[in-house]
């Protein structure tokens, strides 16, 4: 791997849970950037918010 952070999209109504989660991947050394929501409407948003940036990045790169 490259040393880029993997982007990571948690849905997590427990916050114990989601720091939990985030500790054991940071022991394990992962370089990552944890995005939290709570709902799947939160979910569903930042992914299809996230498509939509890379589809534009990708056809101005064109």
């Amino acid at each position: 791997m490259d040393n880029q952070k993997i982007k990571i999209l948690l849905l997590e109504d427990n916050p114990d849970d989601a720091r939990q989660i985030s500790n054991v991947l940071k022991k394990d050394g992962l370089q990552f950037e944890l995005s939290l929501v709570d709902t799947k409407a939160q979910y569903t948003k930042q992914l299809t918010d996230s498509f939509t940036t890379r589809i534009k990045t990708n056809a101005q790169k064109s």
